[in-house]
């Protein structure tokens, strides 16, 4: 990649328009994943350079979305939705599937798509795993959401499940 005196490539000046300009037609390419994982506030309630209240249909995260979607329209654009039920990631909406259809309704993505690690493990003081606990009840409510969200709008669904244990803050 070249890059110019200040070091920084020249496609990655003016993200995502250059950047996507210059790869969209790459034959690796299999498509485009705007954020991992982002909250409501990331979408919904965003802060401008100066600190001000940006209206939801005009949050940075909206825009790079809809300016990907605009360069590249053969490819997908995604996010992977996290799987939580707390206010800070679905904001007003009063359940999950309602975060989701509204999410679906803002952004139209390609591909609805989410991962959901369900292996906790519980640790001793030593960090050594002492028992295992896996939330069966959350993973298929999960599943069933996404699914129907994805039959209901005719959109393929893809979920990325944890299988095994990882540490994660002293949790697995």
């Amino acid at each position: 990649f070249n890059s110019n005196v200040d070091g920084v490539a020249p496609y990655a000046k003016d993200w995502p328009v250059s950047f996507v300009s210059q790869f969209v037609n790459h034959p690796a390419l299999g498509g485009w994943q705007v954020k991992d994982e982002p909250s409501y506030l990331d979408w919904h309630e965003s802060l401008d350079a100066n600190n001000n209240s940006v209206h939801a249909h005009n949050s940075p995260l909206i825009n790079n979305y809809r300016n990907i979607r605009a360069i590249d329209n053969q490819n997908l654009v995604f996010m992977n939705l996290a799987v939580s039920y707390d206010a800070t990631w679905i904001g007003n909406n009063s359940t999950y599937p309602d975060y989701l259809h509204h999410y679906n309704q803002v952004f139209n993505p390609s591909i609805l798509c989410y991962d959901y690690y369900p292996i906790d493990c519980v640790t001793n003081s030593q960090g050594e795993i002492i028992s295992l606990r896996v939330q069966w009840v959350t993973f298929y409510n999960t599943l069933a959401t996404f699914a129907y969200e994805a039959k209901r709008t005719n959109k393929p669904f893809w979920a990325y499940c944890l299988c095994y244990q990882h540490r994660t803050e002293g949790r697995i």
